[in-house]
């Protein structure tokens, strides 16, 4: 740097010289200062983000418009659609303007699985699609009812009840013992007639405890058209109130033919309950022989 003098003539003819180069330096400093201050330091304050402008290119047409409703229905140009003919109106829309552009517009009560379906048709129905950011406005008028309006119900018709079972069949009725195996009754082949023993529900004079209600079997069918006769002796346990409980099969003869009908029978027998000072028991081992026979002719 060059440097200055200033000469000074007084009163002598001897010259005064003063430097300036020291000053000269210190404005040149502060200058430097003040010019990078000025272009990198802010101001403090709100900052305020400036959109770029606008350029002169138009945005494609939207020729499809997709809203998604709160209960999920999914309307296109605001008309709703059925879910699976999302991809076949898109891709008819496409057919018909090709440079059209795709809005899906959901509502923030909608699923997100209605979404990803919505976007995962157009995706494949159009491999092409753009994403358009230039849409503003509101898309679409969703409109609700008001809350005061009556809803219109649809009266069910009672299901009428089901026809009546058919009678069963007429099946021959079983000899049916309670005591004595020679003190049976011969029932007609033809006939079913139930009937019912009532006894004193006591013991009889061989000590075998009696019930004051049996209830004839069934006979079984197959056993009726085969002609096969026998007997099953069964053993339960008669229950503080007069019921049967738990019947299992002592001997049977043929084995497996009469046994589940001689048990639903002895299921509904009453009997007297056996009372001991003053209490009502269970009798353990209680047997009682059904006989199976079929009337001669």
């Amino acid at each position: 740097m060059r440097r200055g003098r200033v000469r000074r003539r007084g009163g002598g003819d001897e010259d005064a010289d003063i430097n300036l180069t020291p000053m000269l330096d210190v404005v040149f400093i502060m200058l430097i200062f003040f010019i990078v201050t000025a272009t990198f330091i802010k101001q403090a304050g709100i900052e305020v983000s400036r959109p770029e402008a606008v350029t002169g290119e138009q945005k494609p047409t939207v020729a499809m418009l997709i809203a998604i409703a709160p209960n999920g229905d999914i309307w296109i140009d605001k008309k709703r659609v059925d879910p699976a003919t999302v991809r076949a109106h898109i891709e008819r829309l496409h057919s018909e303007n090709p440079k059209g552009g795709l809005v899906v517009q959901a509502d923030k009560e909608s699923t997100n699985e209605k979404l990803m379906a919505v976007l995962s048709a157009a995706v494949i129905a159009n491999d092409e699609a753009k994403i358009e950011d230039g849409v503003k406005g509101k898309l679409l008028d969703m409109v609700r009812l008001a809350e005061d309006e009556d809803i219109q119900t649809k009266q069910r018709k009672p299901t009428p009840p089901p026809p009546p079972d058919e009678p069963p069949p007429d099946m021959p009725k079983p000899q049916f013992d309670s005591s004595d195996v020679s003190q049976g009754v011969d029932i007609g082949a033809v006939d079913v007639n139930v009937s019912l023993d009532v006894g004193g529900g006591g013991f009889s004079s061989d000590g075998e405890y009696l019930p004051i209600v049996k209830v004839a079997p069934v006979y079984p069918r197959r056993a009726q058209t085969r002609g096969i006769e026998g007997y099953v002796v069964l053993e339960f346990i008669v229950t503080k109130t007069g019921a049967v409980r738990d019947p299992v099969v002592i001997e049977a003869k043929p084995p497996g033919i009469f046994d589940r009908s001689a048990i639903n029978a002895a299921l509904k027998f009453k009997y007297k309950p056996k009372v001991v000072n003053g209490d009502a028991i269970d009798v353990a081992g209680v047997r009682n022989r059904i006989t199976f026979e079929l009337a001669d002719g």
